[in-house]
């Protein structure tokens, strides 16, 4: 199960991390949330963000569209995925960039 956060502060300490930005209505947010499910984090950890709820992680990061992937190393972007992928796309990003 990938936990979800709401605010920026829960990723002070956290230093490999995947966000997944989605809506609860956006179908291509589903999928994009099965695929990350299915991927066993060796070293990092992937958290949801509610795109409707979390206004200053929507805002730090410039969302635009849902869903979006982000890629965070020692807390700076490394890489960032729209729409809904496969897991092994979402596997390739993650490993090339952590």
């Amino acid at each position: 199960m990938i936990k979800e956060i709401f605010k920026y502060e829960e990723l002070k300490d956290a230093q490999s991390v995947v966000l997944v930005f989605y809506t609860p209505k956006c179908s291509p947010c589903q999928v994009l949330l099965n695929e990350a499910e299915q991927i066993e984090p060796t070293g990092f950890e992937i958290l949801k963000v509610n795109a409707e709820k979390a206004n200053d992680l929507v805002y730090k990061f410039s969302i635009w569209v849902v869903p979006t992937l982000i890629v965070l190393k020692n807390g700076k972007e490394v890489g960032r995925m729209l729409g809904a992928r496969s897991k092994t796309e979402l596997e390739e990003l993650i490993l090339t960039k952590l």
